[in-house]
């Protein structure tokens, strides 16, 4: 019997030593038809994959990163049309060769540019037809399909190759495929292709975060993106005449979350196509292009995509009664500069618990409100026939004037009821010598409240440390400004910003945000997300005045709140610098009525930087920015206390209407 149990224990044996044998060999022959899979894939796209070198290219520009060195391309027409990312194309090289595979070297010029997807279309001449890869259809491209990412920077005779998967679809709002294949600048504009040797899309710098950098900030992140070739061979006809800009609706849409938030629109630009077809504030759209929108995303996901000359069609719902209002509007390449109009008031701050309204706190003497007789202590009911209940609705209905515009403002005096006729201005550069109390009534009693004085903050996946002053007097009722402080990073000291703004924050309710460099010599571009990061944290914790919110810096702290107030336009109300230019390469967003942002600049008159900012603020004055321009001395140096109380008054008159 024993030995009759040790046979069956030693056949079991054997048995499970075979299984486990089969599966290890099963698990070799699936590793080894899946080499062979890629490579035979790769192997069959690599023909139309070709190495790119530019001459006269620079790496650099300011703080920018470029391209130069070999890119890669890929081959979409048999006659000669090549793709590329733009990122090796910044500074348009003096001249382009190709390398095409086994064939040597060739002359390229530049056709245009897709300045929605960052690609450049260029052209070779051929005498026989080249070949071109076959697209993944969109229908048949699935999350999870193996991803193949191609590139021929290194050497002529084979590609680079990186492996992984389609991780996303229909990003960068509806423009691209993402990846988690390894995608670097090498490989930018080659293709990234399917287990069967088909191309799913041209890899490119493209970036959530679209307006700072070129996408290059997720290199080696995990995260790439590519341009559906379905899509460029279906515009190719269109871009071989030129070049290829995203379409401008003209419109902002209220809220800040685009995954919940309806579709509402904040505003629609004067002059733009949105407005000259007839769309409002107010007006909620709920389909586009035939398909239903139920939230902001949607809205984004159909016409973000599209490009200036196209057309679509659009349905709003407006008004108490949802009247639907149906919309037929062609997209353009970029609207005029806009030009905040001004009444020339400044409202009254509300406190909570005390009665809603929009009352006048103050009246620049030499405004449209003065000439038209509004006073001090009178209440705004209407303008231009919109009832007027707070400052956010005044300031919503002048989004839609322009300076030299009429309009009609009525007034509640005591008892009397006032019709005034006012021709609006634009935005003076001059701040008043005082300013009257920005709220009526007693400061309220003190109470049970989020921290006061020195409260540090820390930001988990950030090394950076930083602290908010605020002020004892700080009360929830009333809301306060929040001054983002980047000083020079060898004059960062805790004791010393607090002394300096004590006083400000006491008197004019502001809340002061000091981000610390990780480095004492400089600030880092990147620790403007930091500096966000924190201001978040404020915006959370503190009832804060969204009108006063201001990135203020002296000399790389200035460079870096540019950075900051530019990349969040959203919160972001007023820049204030000293002794500081615009980093190179930092491109300023167009004006525009709902993110309105105010600058406040001053400068020595001998200094490094001086010829460069005068040239920066005349670059914003022709985009139409409200600039406030001051001159401190000959020498660069921070402010002193007269020229920081003209700030803080600057700052207290952000809310100007």
């Amino acid at each position: 019997m024993m030995i009759q149990q040790r046979a069956l224990f030693f056949i079991a044996c054997g048995f499970v030593i075979t299984a486990f044998d089969l599966a290890a060999r099963a698990q070799d022959d699936l590793v080894l038809l899946e080499e062979q899979a890629i490579k035979a894939a790769a192997a069959h796209v690599e023909p139309a994959v070709v190495r790119i070198d530019s001459i006269g290219t620079v790496d650099r520009v300011g703080d920018l990163q470029i391209g130069a060195g070999p890119t890669t391309g890929l081959i979409v027409s048999p006659n000669g049309y090549i793709v590329a990312s733009d990122f090796n194309f910044a500074t348009r090289p003096e001249s382009i060769l190709v390398t095409l595979p086994g064939k040597g070297r060739v002359g390229a010029r530049l056709v245009a540019s897709d300045f929605s997807r960052k690609l450049v279309l260029l052209k070779i001449e051929v005498e026989e037809a080249l070949p071109v890869p076959e697209p993944v259809p969109a229908e048949q491209t699935r999350v999870g399909q193996w991803a193949i990412a191609l590139g021929r920077a290194y050497e002529d005779d084979r590609p680079n190759v990186s492996i992984g998967v389609i991780s996303a679809l229909d990003r960068i709002w509806g423009k691209a495929i993402q990846t988690d294949a390894k995608i670097s600048p090498n490989n930018y504009g080659g293709p990234l292709v399917d287990i069967s040797g088909r191309v799913f899309g041209v890899l490119t710098s493209l970036g959530p975060d679209m307006m700072q950098g070129r996408g290059s900030e997720l290199y080696d992140s995990g995260i790439g993106f590519a341009v559906p070739l379905e899509h460029i061979q279906a515009v190719l006809p269109r871009w071989q005449k030129g070049d290829l800009k995203p379409g401008i609706l003209g419109i902002g849409l209220k809220g800040a979350d685009p995954f919940t938030m309806p579709a509402e629109i904040a505003v629609a630009r004067v002059g733009s196509p949105a407005f000259k077809a007839g769309l409002r504030a107010g007006d909620v759209v709920v389909e586009v292009a035939g398909k239903p929108i139920s939230r902001q995303s949607e809205f984004k996901q159909q016409v973000g995509p599209l490009y200036a000359g196209d057309n679509i069609s659009i349905a709003v719902l407006r008004g108490e009664k949802n009247v639907r209002i149906e919309a037929e509007v062609e997209l353009v390449d970029q609207l005029a500069a806009y030009e905040f109009p001004l009444l020339g008031i400044l409202p009254r701050r509300p406190v909570a618990g005390k009665p809603e309204g929009l009352f006048v706190r103050f009246v620049d003497p030499l405004s449209p409100a003065s000439a038209a007789g509004i006073q001090p202590g009178d209440q705004i009911v209407s303008f231009a026939g919109a009832e007027i209940t707070s400052a956010t609705k005044l300031a919503e209905r002048l989004a839609e004037f322009l300076p030299e515009d009429n309009a009609e403002v009525v007034v509640c005096r005591g008892a009397e009821t006032l019709r005034l006729m006012v021709v609006l201005s634009r935005l003076p550069e001059e701040i008043p010598d005082s300013l009257p109390p920005a709220y009526e009534g007693d400061r309220p009693a003190a109470k049970a409240e989020p921290k006061r004085g020195v409260v540090p903050i820390t930001i988990a996946e950030f090394p950076n440390q930083a602290f908010a002053y605020v002020p004892d007097t700080y009360r929830a009722e009333i809301p306060h400004g929040v001054v983002v402080w980047f000083s020079s990073p060898a004059d960062w000291k805790q004791e010393d910003i607090v002394a300096r703004w004590r006083p400000l924050c006491e008197a004019l309710d502001l809340i002061v945000v000091a981000p610390q460099p990780k480095e004492k010599t400089e600030w880092q571009p990147a620790e403007a997300k930091f500096a966000r990061r924190v201001l978040d944290e404020v915006i959370r914790t503190y009832e804060i005045d969204s009108m006063r919110v201001v990135a203020h810096g002296h000399e790389g702290g200035g460079a870096l709140a540019y950075v900051l107030a530019f990349g969040s336009l959203d919160v972001v109300r007023g820049v204030a610098v000293v002794d500081a230019p615009i980093p190179a390469g930092l491109m300023p967003p167009d004006a525009n009525p709902v993110e309105r942002l105010q600058i406040w600049s001053a400068q020595a008159r001998q200094g490094p930087f001086t010829r460069q900012v005068a040239a920066m603020l005349k670059k914003l004055g022709s985009l139409k920015y409200p600039i406030t321009k001051v001159e401190t001395s000959d020498a660069p140096r921070y402010l002193n206390a007269q020229e920081l109380n003209q700030l803080a008054r600057w700052i207290d008159t952000l809310d100007r209407l």
